[in-house]
């Protein structure tokens, strides 16, 4: 079960974070964290000032508010009276906050172009100190699933792009070979650059499109003279012509969590004016308090604290669950290193998740590590050519080639795709003389090597890869498919063994790895294809038979046919089966009223084992039949079948 998160008991949290607890806070003024270079080609060093309860304060972990100030991109003015003022009120009641540096400056001539690079740059700078912090997460104490932008102007621009923009939104005047990719070169590297909230201050962007269904909740406050973005009409101020109130209309619109307060006769700025500016503080204390302690749109906080009082089944929290566990396992990689070598089919199984992730994702980080993964090793596979483990990985080199399409991502695999197209595949299945370095004989395969070759077909359009899969699907369905069961053998050595019950032994991961193996080839089929139909049957049959030997509490364990001598749930299996079904379920093949409640109960379990931190344990180890695990067993490759099924749970609920 969720291990609880260290907070204040809740009696003491309904004071804090709403009332002041602290006269005197600390405060520490120009913290380095990080450079980058400049509209000038300088290097220019980037601080903060951070503002913090007391010493004596006894909360370890406190949520974030990062304030941004504006002035159009050019005045370097950190410490303005209302950022400190700001800063000030959110540390006396319990918060940590902090007002950041960032690159100025508007090429000229002013116009679209100069405005957005101003923007890109800014933004870059902003998700900088937003890693620095979550790296020191411990040293400043804060809870680093709770960090919120609030911007001013140009700062509101920016924060709003921190939360909003992704690769695809990036308008085509900025120049990203000059000034790098979304995240940008400013520091703090490898880490999460995720906010839970944004407060827009007169601010606006480029299109309200830029705000998509499950992302993070928006105040927006703007006074009613404001003549650079009107808050009730379209007014293009160098490209940024949605602001406050075209911004709040469109999320309430695709249900995005939005509050709107406007200032009688302000402009585009508070009157100076400080009941005015105690006001808006007030206002912004109030929403925050709210996000994370009365909404269920306030995904992490919550979820790993309350599971009951949350619904987990809401867009923004399912994108929110996948992103703390996606951050534990990179954070295992960046601690501990990699268990396994970066081509091995442990992590692949476990990039294939990671893949879904990225596409759903506002926070380019996942995209960023798979890609750097893949440039380590130079987008090569496993070192055994015919071996379908060693070529898993090949999935992820083409899933990321169907966005960037440079052909050296894929050269080397299509090679040596046809060379395994090359060979003549007529061997006997049985296990022995390491057929299963030359065959697929184990039904892991069918996840290793089919959607290996089936993506490739939709990358290159040449239909002999997917052909191939087919084919050797068809070999190793004949061999250990029983027809009785509606399961797979693991391989040859299990058609005479049993379990302790006299049950044939089906291993649920085994199982698993075919039937999402089946969905990721059936994702590559298009709908003319002669064999679709029967591979729809395949999986008709397995649906049917996984959907009735579901436990009472949503899980399958790592026994099949014999659950009792195994009674531990089993992570990665489970979450196989969750995606397979949900892309039935997405896709209209399975009936809604039969497999809706199997998949609700298995998220609902799954979501119940992760602890605090984001690690899910209960996956089982490396191995090739049933065995006992325990709530430290956590692999890449189970962590990849959760992010798989939340990816599809994510699109099935975000149609609703």
């Amino acid at each position: 079960m969720i291990v609880p998160f260290l907070l204040c008991q809740i009696t003491n949290a309904q004071k804090r974070y709403q009332e002041i607890l602290f006269s005197k806070i600390d405060t520490t003024s120009n913290i380095l964290y990080g450079s980058a270079i400049n509209i000038k080609g300088q290097n220019e060093s980037l601080h903060l000032d951070i503002f913090k309860p007391p010493l004596g304060d006894k909360e370890r972990y406190r949520p974030l508010v990062i304030f941004i100030h504006g002035d159009d991109f050019v005045s370097k003015i950190k410490s303005t009276d209302f950022g400190t003022s700001l800063c000030t009120a959110f540390a006396k009641r319990g918060y940590v906050s902090a007002t950041i540096d960032y690159r100025l400056g508007i090429e000229l001539p002013k116009c679209n172009r100069a405005y957005f690079e101003a923007m890109y740059r800014a933004q870059q700078d902003a998700k900088a100190a937003i890693r620095f912090f979550k790296k020191n997460a411990e040293e400043f104490g804060i809870d680093a699933t709770q960090i919120y932008v609030v911007g001013v102007s140009s700062g509101a621009i920016t924060a709003l792009a921190v939360a909003y923009m992704n690769n695809k939104e990036i308008p085509t005047e900025i120049d990203t070979k000059k000034w790098g990719d979304l995240d940008g070169n400013s520091g703090n590297a490898g880490v999460s650059s995720s906010v839970e909230g944004v407060i827009n201050c007169w601010g606006g962007l480029p299109s309200k499109h830029w705000i998509q269904k499950g992302d993070v909740p928006l105040l927006n406050i703007d006074g009613t003279a404001n003549q650079t973005l009107l808050n009730d009409s379209v007014v293009e101020e160098y490209g940024f012509k949605d602001g406050p109130k075209i911004l709040h209309e469109y999320c309430k619109q695709i249900k995005v969590s939005s509050s709107l307060q406007t200032f009688l006769k302000d402009e585009h700025r508070l009157s100076y004016n400080n009941i005015r500016a105690d006001s808006c503080i007030q206002l912004m204390i109030d929403w925050l308090y709210q996000q994370m302690f009365t909404n269920n749109n306030k995904p992490q906080q919550a979820l790993f604290k309350n599971l009951h009082t949350v619904n987990i089944f809401e867009p923004n929290i399912i994108l929110s669950t996948m992103e703390k566990v996606a951050n534990w396992q990179i954070g295992q990689w960046d601690t501990k290193g990699y268990k396994y070598p970066k081509w091995h089919w442990a992590n692949a199984a476990g990039y294939t998740g990671f893949t879904e992730l990225a596409a759903i994702s506002k926070d380019t980080l996942y995209h960023s590590r798979l890609m750097k993964i893949c440039s380590d090793i130079n987008w090569n596979t496993g070192p055994n050519r015919f071996f379908a483990d060693d070529y898993c990985i090949a999935q992820t080199f083409v899933s990321l080639y169907m966005q960037k399409h440079d052909e050296s991502m894929i050269a080397k695999f299509r090679l040596q795709a046809d060379s395994i197209l090359a060979q003549a595949h007529t061997e006997s299945l049985e296990w022995k003389d390491s057929i299963n370095y030359r065959e697929w004989a184990w039904c892991d395969a069918l996840f290793m090597g089919p959607g290996s070759l089936a993506y490739l077909t939709t990358a290159t359009n040449e239909k002999k890869y997917l052909d191939l899969a087919v084919k050797l699907w068809h070999k190793s369905h004949a061999y250990l498919y029983d027809s009785s069961e509606h399961l797979y053998f693991r391989d040859q050595r299990y058609f005479t063994q049993k379990e302790k019950n006299g049950a044939k032994v089906f291993w649920s991961r085994g199982n698993g790895w075919v039937l999402a193996g089946l969905v990721r080839l059936l994702n590559n089929m298009p709908n003319n294809n002669i064999d679709k139909a029967g591979f729809i049957k395949i999986y008709l049959q397995m649906a049917a038979k996984i959907a009735s030997i579901q436990q009472s509490d949503g899980s399958w364990h790592t026994s099949l046919l014999d659950p009792s001598s195994y009674s531990k749930p089993e992570i990665s299996g489970t979450g196989f089966y969750t995606y397979a079904l949900l892309w039935g379920l997405n896709k209209g093949i399975l009936d809604k009223k039969t497999y809706w409640p199997v998949v609700a109960k298995s998220w609902k379990m799954m979501v119940s084992h992760i602890g605090e931190n984001g690690k899910i344990g209960y996956i089982q180890p490396i191995g090739s039949s049933p065995e006992t695990i325990d709530e430290n067993s956590s692999e890449i490759y189970g962590i990849g079948a959760f992010l798989l099924a939340g990816s599809q749970m994510y699109t099935y609920m975000s149609k609703k």
